[in-house]
């Protein structure tokens, strides 16, 4: 068993989480050197890590969320590769960890580029839902289900609003 040396439990579960990812960048641009920082959310200590092979399913679903969501800051943020594509991915994994405000900023960025982009319409929308923001969110399911979002037009049609 790998124990934290923290708080003295197994680190291969979801007491434990990636916290952020450290790199250098190469005279070419890329990232090198790469450190992953965890946090043991049980005393809110910090320790360079990896992810064991032996954690649990929702601790490794948890990482590749996590993971995702630094390589596509990453790429927003130090790489200036301000595209749907990362704006959107960061998107989802912050409404995966329910921070639905980021999740609505991220999304909202992708509709301004590329309006026709039913997913994010939808998720933005039950982003605003989880915030109690419903006039927002159905907006939001209305825009997705013109442009033919299967899921938007079900929770339309389920609400009596016709779109």
């Amino acid at each position: 068993m790998n124990k934290c040396q923290f708080c003295g439990k197994d680190r291969n579960n979801i007491k434990h989480r990636l916290a952020y990812i450290k790199f250098d960048i190469s005279d070419s641009g890329k990232p090198i050197n790469i450190k992953e920082f965890w946090e043991c959310t049980v005393t809110g200590e910090r320790y360079e890590g990896k992810l064991c092979e032996k954690a649990s399913e929702e601790a490794k679903t948890d990482y590749h969320r996590r993971h995702k969501l630094f390589v596509s800051d990453s790429a927003i943020n130090t790489f200036n590769l301000k595209d749907a594509k990362h704006y959107k991915d960061r998107g989802i994994c912050y409404y995966e960890l329910k921070k639905y405000k980021q999740a609505i900023a991220d999304l909202n960025e992708v509709i301004s580029l590329n309006s026709k982009d039913s997913d994010s319409h939808y998720l933005c929308g039950k982003s605003y839902e989880c915030l109690g923001k419903n006039d927002l969110a159905i907006r939001n399911f209305m825009a997705a289900a013109r442009l033919g979002h299967r899921e938007a037009k079900d929770y339309l049609n389920k609400k009596g609003i016709k779109w």
